[in-house]
Order: structure tokens, then C-alpha cells, then sequence
């Protein structure tokens, strides 16, 4: 999976780029982007549900595995699927050929990291600290639902499935914000715009693991999720606007 990941985003947004006017970059790649955030809804979901009906039916032998856990169980039963979906894909779409224009293809790519080496470097200091922030609510906020407020899986998986389907469509939103920003002239709208909504989520996150209720929690991380924690969109929109067409993938 993280080489398949790793592989697909440098592609796609080049690809994206080809395909779309600057003034409709950033929309383009925000409904690219919403991908992750149904999935993330259907693992929320689906994980949930899942997880509570593994739960009802108690621990599960495995032959040669042994005792499995009930999270053991929906990981093999969620996860065994993924290993057909590889099948379904056509080898036969192709890009348009660029090859010819990528001989100089590694000479280009160091030209461009010198020209632009301030700006690379704030960009990849500044987003890896953002990244390493955005992992806390993500991988928090299910565990203190649980542990906290007592709530149980099955009861918090839709609800934050919800939450990701919400993130999804204000991805959209705020990639049509951008280019309507970007096309009145203001030529650093992504990364702006994006820093404003940071600023604005500041209270949000700090205050949102000290309500009394599990509906206020919720409330709160749904406002994070959905304002300011995709921000690979608006990096990615940046890079590829700054980029040759021949080395935005690298």
C-alpha cells in the first residue's frame, strides 16, 4: 500500500496539471484529494460496524493463527478484499508522451532544487511539521471517544464517517475559494489561504479535548477536519505551479 501511495499522488498530479487551467487547478485536485476522505468514511464506517459485530461473537480461532482479537478479524476480513482490486485496473491508459522532453530529465530537476532552494526548503520544513500536527487528531480522536467518553466503536464509527464525507465536500469548497482568490491576482492564495485557516483552527484544536460531552467533541473535530486538515491539496497545487511540466512528479 505505501508503495502503490507512494507511486500514485506524484503522478496524478502532474497529470491533473496537464489536464486543467491554472485558474481550475486547485478545484481539479481537491475532488482528486476527497478520494481519501470517502475512504477514510467507509474505513470509519464500514471498521465500526464491523468491529462491533466481530465483537458480539467473541474471539475467533484461526487455523495456524491461532486466537485472534476482534480487531485481528476485521483487519483480514476489511483487508482481503484490497488484494482483488489490483485485477480490476486496465495496464492500457496512458499518458500523453512527454518522453521526449524528459531526456535532460535529473540535469532539470537539480536546476530547479538550486533555483528555488529557499523556497523548497520552507515548503518541505514548514508542511512536515503541519503533517506530523495533522496525525495527532486523526489518530487521537477515535481513542479518546473511546476511552474518554466511553463510547464503543460501532457508535463512533458512522460519526466520524460522517465527518470524513463533510471534509470531502468543504475540500472541494475551499479548492474553488482558492482559485477564485488565485484568479483576482493573488498569486499566493494556496499557501495563504491555507495559513488562515490554520490560524482560525488554532483555538479549535487546543480546546476541542476539553468539552464535557462526546457530541461536543465530535462537533469540534468535525469543524478541525473539515477546515484545515487536508492540506496536500493546497502543498500539491503549489508545487505544480511552480514546477516545469517535465519534473513535477519528482
Amino acid at each position: 500500500m505505501g508503495v502503490g501511495e507512494a507511486s500514485l499522488s506524484p503522478a496524478a498530479y502532474s497529470m491533473v496539471a496537464d489536464a486543467f487551467p491554472k485558474a481550475r487547478l486547485t478545484t481539479a485536485l481537491s475532488i482528486y484529494q476527497t478520494g481519501a476522505k470517502i475512504g477514510a468514511a467507509a474505513a470509519f464506517t464500514l471498521g465500526g460496524l464491523a468491529i462491533g459485530f466481530v465483537e458480539s461473537r467473541g474471539d475467533v480461532a484461526w487455523p495456524l493463527l491461532g486466537r485472534a482479537a476482534p480487531w485481528h478479524v476485521v483487519m483480514l476480513l476489511l483487508g482481503a478484499p484490497g488484494c482483488c482490486w489490483p485485477c480490476c485496473l486496465s495496464p492500457s491508459a496512458s499518458r500523453p508522451a512527454l518522453n521526449a522532453k524528459a531526456v535532460g530529465h535529473r540535469d532539470a530537476f537539480i536546476r530547479f532544487l538550486k533555483q528555488h532552494a529557499m523556497l523548497m526548503f520552507l515548503l518541505t520544513f514548514g508542511c512536515t511539521f503541519i503533517r506530523r500536527l495533522h496525525q495527532q487528531p486523526d489518530l487521537l480522536g477515535a481513542h479518546v471517544i473511546e476511552r474518554h467518553y466511553g463510547w464503543k466503536a460501532i457508535q463512533y464509527g458512522p460519526a466520524l464517517g460522517a465527518i470524513s464525507i463533510a471534509g470531502a465536500i468543504a475540500l472541494v469548497i475551499k479548492g474553488g475559494i482558492v482559485d477564485w482568490l488565485f484568479g483576482r491576482g493573488m498569486k499566493d492564495a494556496h499557501i495563504r489561504f491555507y495559513t488562515w485557516l490554520l490560524a482560525a483552527m488554532i483555538p479549535v484544536a487546543w480546546g476541542m479535548f476539553f468539552v464535557p460531552s462526546p457530541v461536543a467533541f465530535l462537533l469540534l473535530y468535525g469543524l478541525l477536519q473539515t477546515t484545515a486538515m487536508i492540506f496536500m491539496v493546497f502543498l500539491s497545487a503549489t508545487m505544480v505551479l511552480i514546477a516545469p511540466p517535465q519534473i513535477r512528479g519528482s
